[in-house]
């Protein structure tokens, strides 16, 4: 009789514990991103970049995913260098570690925005969508920057 009480509450205990870390804030990841902004595209180019902020309050997540209504594709591009040349890569997945931060910047991570709708001029904004691994999607407005201005 003292054996099955034993071993229903260790069930009991084992099931809390385990709900409890099914429920734990830190399961989710809360991202937020800031300070995006768009490159002008300089005519007859039908490709420009974007960049922008990610931070993460919570779990390792990754972008997964980009787009906007301005653009037929939105690749996250990553930058390396061989040699003495940089070179862009697409990749699927940018990492974003937790409690950490990944930036898309000039020279560096960007979203190449590619076959646009329509030339952008300084002053525009545009829509960009972004997702993430944990599910959460983003949808914010980027103002558009003058080629030579480089960075807001």
């Amino acid at each position: 009789m003292r054996l099955r009480f034993l071993i229903k509450g260790g069930i009991f205990s084992l099931a809390l514990i385990l709900l409890g870390m099914g429920c734990s804030d830190r399961d989710i990841s809360s991202v937020t991103v800031k300070n995006a902004w768009v490159r002008q595209n300089i005519p007859p180019q039908t490709m420009t970049a974007a960049y922008l902020a990610i931070h993460n309050e919570g779990m390792a997540t990754a972008l997964v995913a980009a787009s906007t209504p301005a653009a037929e594709v939105a690749e996250v591009h990553v930058m390396t260098t061989d040699g003495n040349i940089m070179r862009m890569k697409k990749i699927d997945r940018l990492p974003i570690p937790e409690d950490g931060s990944a930036t898309l910047q000039p020279g560096g991570n960007h979203l190449m925005l590619i076959g646009l709708r329509r030339d952008l001029a300084p002053g525009d904004s545009l829509a960009l969508t972004l997702t993430f691994a944990n599910g959460q999607v983003q949808t914010l407005r980027a103002p558009v920057v003058s080629f030579r201005e480089g960075r807001r």
